[in-house]
């Protein structure tokens, strides 16, 4: 059934076809599409019953039914620990986009972030509550069916999720584990330089220290201390005092 939305627009779901009856061919990992004839059954009008080769009206392309895997691991049960789900499949996204496009995670959701031809990547909810007379989507402990609808014929149930009991989800991020170990590295590292820089002006304040006692000592002190200090009590030098140098008185001889 056709829905009509204007005098010069209509718009129709894509009939089924049998499976047998097309023969896609794959180009590489990619899958080629079919173009295919159509047109309307309309009063037995004869010029809209084949609109494939007139000029006015796009081509028809018929392309593979997405395929969405089952979860393999662990029985088809996912634990979550706060991160994002990742669902693979085939042929996702050669006609359907991320709004065509719904996971449900039992009565709750996971808000697509990104679609490829062969992923599908979503964000659980990270709210729950463990009371089910609440108004919550998501309970504890529950295993929740995961269901992915596409477009409003397809549906597949891949696994189930279940919830921690705890409130806090443990996080599981390679990312955040490496940040939060580079953290913790440049933190002993300044703290290593911190102490190196502490214990050298430690060690120069206390050279300085003993400068100025020396220094103030040899202030204090009367130059025959000095002496006996750097010389010892018998082999200081004694001083003599200088004597004035006197001219000899000459007399002069007359002849």
């Amino acid at each position: 059934t056709c829905e009509l939305l204007s005098e010069t627009e209509i718009m129709c779901p894509s009939p089924k076809v049998p499976i047998e009856k097309l023969n896609f061919v794959k180009d590489g990992t990619n899958t080629l599409p079919i173009q295919l004839e159509y047109g309307f059954r309309m009063d037995n009008v004869e010029r809209v019953t084949n609109l494939s080769n007139r000029p006015s009206f796009s081509k028809f392309f018929m392309y593979p039914d997405p395929v969405v895997y089952s979860i393999s691991e662990n029985n088809g049960i996912i634990q979550y620990r706060g991160e994002n789900l990742v669902i693979q499949g085939n042929n996702l996204n050669y006609v359907f986009q991320v709004s065509d496009i719904i996971v449900h995670i039992g009565t709750g959701y996971c808000n697509l972030t990104s679609l490829t031809p062969s992923r599908i990547t979503c964000e659980p909810q990270s709210t729950i509550s463990a009371d089910k007379n609440a108004n919550s989507d998501l309970y504890e402990n529950e295993l929740l069916e995961i269901v992915v609808e596409i477009g409003d014929r397809l549906n597949f149930t891949i696994g189930k999720m279940k919830y921690s009991s705890k409130k806090t989800f443990t996080l599981g991020n390679p990312v955040l584990i490496g940040v939060a170990s580079s953290l913790v590295v440049l933190i002993l590292i300044i703290l290593i330089i911190s102490l190196y820089c502490y214990r050298k002006r430690m060690k120069n304040k206390e050279s300085f220290v003993i400068h100025l006692e020396n220094a103030s000592k040899r202030l204090e002190n009367p130059p025959d201390v000095w002496r006996k200090n750097m010389y010892g009590d018998e082999d200081a030098p004694q001083f003599v005092p200088a004597r004035k140098y006197v001219r000899p008185k000459v007399n002069k001889i007359m002849t």
